[in-house]
């Protein structure tokens, strides 16, 4: 079975099972799960949950990348999951989706924002922590990583402010390393950031990482 898997059933095909690996995306009808609305092209997903939650697709290389919306941000019942599709996963994402193909075109490029929403969010959701902080926020509460070394710390920092975007799909030698963050006295550790040979990344998801400098 590929990364992203698909079950139709129900009346007409209309209700969509989709997992990715052995996590329910989405469960339920499959009719408005993408769509393009005020220049975005949305996604509204449930996670397997009561709800549905918007999350907008951005390009990235030949990749297409889930970040959260905005407007969400921090919201205390916000639910998203990282997700990257190469061009023949999002097709069949769109063929499950019951909406022409042409709206890949409409898909706008990432930025460095988005970059930061998307790891913002995947630390509060991933660490349970609900407090107001921007991505800033949570780089410049690192007091340690794993590798005992600031090497990586002063890299965050300067990715804060570097205009570079690099993708790149990790695949051999990869040490993963701890971040310990410190925030209103509690310490989160954040396992999110790898290294291969001298060079550090932030990982998206399934080993796509952003390289750090």
């Amino acid at each position: 079975m590929g990364k992203y898997y698909y079950e139709v059933s129900g009346e007409y095909d209309l209700d969509l099972l989709m997992k990715k690996d052995d996590k329910i995306v989405h469960n339920g009808s499959a009719l408005g799960i993408v769509s393009y609305w005020n220049n975005r092209v949305e996604t509204n997903l449930n996670y397997g949950k009561k709800y549905r939650f918007l999350s907008e697709f951005k390009v990235m290389d030949d990749l297409i990348i889930l970040v959260p919306m905005k407007d969400y941000l921090y919201s205390s019942d916000y639910q998203y999951m990282p997700l990257v599709f190469e061009p023949e996963e999002f097709q069949q994402l769109i063929q499950n989706s019951y909406i022409d193909d042409d709206i890949v075109h409409y898909i706008p490029q990432i930025n460095k924002e988005d970059i930061f929403n998307l790891f913002l969010v995947r630390f509060r959701l991933e660490c349970d922590m609900m407090e107001m902080l921007s991505f800033k926020n949570i780089i410049d509460s690192i007091v340690a990583s794993s590798e005992g070394t600031d090497k990586v710390i002063t890299l965050l920092q300067s990715f804060l402010y570097s205009k570079k975007l690099h993708l790149r799909k990790l695949d051999h030698n990869i040490t993963t390393i701890a971040l310990y963050i410190d925030i209103s006295d509690k310490i989160y550790e954040w396992n999110t950031v790898y290294k291969v040979d001298e060079t550090y990344y932030l990982e998206i998801a399934d080993k796509y990482a952003i390289e750090i400098c």
